[in-house]
C-alpha cells in the first residue's frame, strides 16, 4: 500500500494514499497490534500466530509496525561503518527495567551501603575478579578461571601473557581514581589501551575469536585509521552528553558505549575490555556506582552460551539474530536483553547481600558471648558453614576486608587457636580450612 514499485518513478503521495493509510490505521485488527507493538513490542514468532489486518501479509504487517514504532523511537547518533543508523524503542518491560536499575543502582541506594559495608564487600571482591575474567574471555584472551582467581586474590607475579594482561585488564577496570574526573577522549582512549597491553607479549598470547556484544552486525566491517578516527570524535561526544537524547536513561547509553566501543573497533585491539572500562567510568560518573560493579560480561556470557532461562530473559542468542534479519536497525531486542541481563546481575547482588546477613545474624546469635571474635572472623565461620569446602588464604582474607597482611594472619591463626579452621601447608602457601565438625561446633548453625 505504501511501498513504491521497484523502477516506478517518484511521486508525491495523494489524497488516495492518504484515506488508505488512514484506513489501516483505523482497521481494528491492526490498530490493536500496533497499540501493542509500540507498548510490548511483537517478536516474528509471535507475528505469525496472530491475525492480520486483510490484505496484509505477515512481512507487510511486520514492515508497516516496525514502522509505526519507528516514530516513538529514540535514535543513536554513531553510525556504524556502513553508515547504517540504529533506534530502539522503550517497552513496559525494559521501563521496569530501568525503574529497577535506577532505585537499586544509584550512590543513595541501600545495595550501595551494603556494598561498602562489609555485608556486600566480599561480593565485590569475587565480581569484579569474574567480571574481569569474562570481560577478558570474549575478547577472545584464553584463561583458566581457578588460575585466574588465585593470580588476582594471591597477589603472585604473572607467569603468561594472558596472566599479564588479566592483571592490567583488573587495575584499567576498578584502578583509574586518576582519569575519573577527565572528559572522554582520543587521547584517554589511547592511553586506556597502551595501559591494557602495556608488558604484555602479544605473539605469545593465544587467542580464541573474538565474541563481545548481543550481536555481529558488524562482523568483517574494515575499519581504517581514518573511519576509525571519526567514530572516536562521535563517541567521545556521546559519552560526554554532547549528542544522543538528553533524556536517555544512563543506563541505555551505557550500554551503547559498551556496544560501540566493540563493533566501531576504536582500538587496535581488545575493543570489548576498552568498552567495559568506559562503561565503568560513565557510569560512575552519573552517580551509578552499583551498575559500575554488576557482573555484567559474566552473565552475558552465560546469556550467549544459553544458559539463562526465557523468565529471566526474554529472548535467547539466536532469537536475537533472527530479528535482526528482519530489521537490522532496530535496537529494541538487544536494549532490552541488556537491561533483562543487567537486572539479573543486580538480583544476583541483592541475593548475596540478605545471604551474608542472614549468616552473619546466626552467627553472631551462636557467637554472642565469644567477645574474642570480629566481625571478619564472624564472616569467614559464616562462609565456612555455608560452604564446608571453602579455602581461606591470608592474601585473599586481607583483599576481601581491605586489612593489612599481619592483621589477616591474626585472624585467620586466631580461627585456627578456637577449633574452628585448621591450617595445611601447600607449597610456600598456607591454607586454612572448615573444621569437618564446625557445624556441630557451634551448636547446630546449618548451610543455607
Amino acid at each position: 500500500m505504501f511501498a513504491q514499485a521497484k523502477g516506478a518513478p517518484n511521486r508525491m503521495p495523494s489524497s488516495h494514499d492518504a484515506e488508505a493509510a488512514t484506513a489501516l490505521l483505523q482497521e481494528p485488527v491492526f490498530a490493536a497490534l500496533a497499540e501493542e507493538a509500540v507498548r510490548d513490542y511483537i517478536d516474528w514468532a509471535d507475528l505469525t500466530t496472530r491475525p492480520l489486518p486483510p490484505g496484509l501479509s505477515v512481512l507487510g504487517t511486520w514492515r508497516l509496525l516496525t514502522t509505526v514504532r519507528r516514530f516513538a523511537a529514540t535514535p543513536f547518533p554513531i553510525p556504524d561503518p556502513k553508515g547504517r543508523t540504529y533506534w530502539y524503542t522503550l517497552t513496559r518491560e525494559g521501563l521496569v527495567c530501568i525503574e529497577t536499575i535506577e532505585r537499586h543502582c544509584r550512590a543513595d541506594s541501600a545495595a550501595h551501603r551494603a556494598i561498602l559495608h562489609r555485608h556486600g564487600h566480599r561480593f565485590l571482591v569475587g565480581s569484579r575478579i569474574h567480571e574481569t575474567v569474562a570481560v577478558c574471555r570474549l575478547d577472545g584472551v584464553i584463561i583458566a578461571t581457578s588460575e585466574a582467581e588465585s593470580l588476582l586474590m594471591s597477589g603472585r607475579a604473572p607467569r603468561s601473557p594472558a596472566e599479564r594482561l588479566l592483571l592490567n585488564a583488573h587495575a584499567l577496570l576498578y584502578e583509574l581514581d586518576d582519569v575519573e574526573g577527565e572528559p572522554f577522549s582520543p587521547e584517554l582512549l589511547t592511553r586506556l589501551y597502551r595501559r591494557l597491553i602495556d608488558g604484555v607479549d602479544m605473539s605469545g598470547l593465544e587467542r580464541r575469536p573474538v565474541r563481545h556484544g548481543l550481536t555481529d552486525r558488524l562482523e568483517g566491517s574494515p575499519v581504517t585509521p581514518t573511519t576509525r578516527a571519526g567514530f572516536t570524535e562521535q563517541f567521545c561526544a556521546y559519552a560526554n552528553g554532547k549528542t544522543g537524547d538528553p533524556a536517555e536513561p544512563v543506563v541505555i547509553r551505557a550500554h551503547e558505549l559498551l556496544n560501540s566501543a566493540s563493533f566501531r573497533k576504536l582500538s587496535p585491539d581488545f575493543n570489548g575490555i576498552i568498552g567495559r572500562c568506559v562503561f565503568r567510568l560513565f557510569v560512575t560518573r552519573q552517580d551509578y556506582p552499583v551498575l559500575a560493579d554488576l557482573p555484567i560480561s559474566t552473565l552475558y556470557q552465560s546469556w550467549a552460551e544459553g544458559h539463562m532461562q526465557s523468565s529471566v530473559v526474554r529472548f535467547s542468542s539466536k532469537e536475537i539474530a533472527r530479528l535482526e534479519s528482519y530489521n537490522v536497525s532496530d535496537f529494541t531486542p538487544d536494549v532490552l536483553t541488556y537491561l533483562q541481563i543487567t537486572v539479573a546481575a543486580l538480583d544476583g547482588l541483592l541475593r548475596s547481600i540478605q545471604r551474608t546477613r542472614r549468616r552473619d545474624a546466626e552467627v553472631r546469635s551462636t557467637l554472642e558471648h565469644d567477645v574474642k571474635l570480629n566481625y571478619r572472623q564472624r564472616s569467614v565461620i559464616a562462609h565456612a558453614l555455608a560452604d564446608p569446602d571453602a579455602e581461606f588464604r591470608i592474601r585473599e582474607h586481607r583483599t576481601a576486608y581491605n586489612v593489612a597482611y599481619a592483621t589477616a594472619r591474626a585472624d585467620l591463626l586466631g580461627l585456627v587457636a578456637l577449633g574452628y579452621l585448621h591450617q595445611e601447608q601447600r607449597g610456600k602457601a598456607f591454607v586454612f580450612l572448615p573444621e569437618p565438625d564446625l557445624a556441630k561446633r557451634l551448636g547446630g548453625a546449618t548451610k543455607e
